[in-house]
């Protein structure tokens, strides 16, 4: 129920949400603030928060880059392995038809000789 430091870490929105917050602060906090009356505490902590946005925008933007290989090196795999199986069947089949091939000509050399032996034989009694 309650979220991890790690699961709060490794949570982040889509690309591009942080950055928008920051540009959206960089517009509304001069519109709602007279800037010649802020103190440099109130910069400090408004340039700190604008800092923050940024590295989460960096953050957001690795993590997202990371997630997507691990799920390009998991589907890459199984299609691989797919493809595998898709081999194996074909070998599996080759196989088979080489077999079946062996013994149909198994059975025609039979046949042939069968037809020679019978042909000679008549050939020789005349």
């Amino acid at each position: 129920m309650f979220a991890t430091q790690h699961d709060l870490w490794s949570w982040h929105p889509p690309v591009g949400v942080w950055i928008g917050i920051l540009g959206l602060l960089g517009v509304v906090v001069p519109l709602i603030r007279d800037l010649a009356k802020i103190g440099k505490g109130e910069k400090a902590v408004w340039t700190l928060v604008m800092f923050a946005l940024l590295l989460l925008e960096i953050k957001s933007v690795y993590q997202d880059r990371s997630e997507h290989d691990r799920e390009q090196e998991q589907a890459r795999s199984e299609q691989l392995s797919e493809f595998g199986k898709i081999a194996d069947g074909i070998n599996n089949t080759i196989d088979a038809s080489k077999q079946q091939f062996e013994a149909t000509m198994t059975r025609s050399d039979t046949i042939v000789s069968g037809v020679s032996n019978s042909i000679k034989t008549q050939t020789g009694r005349r």
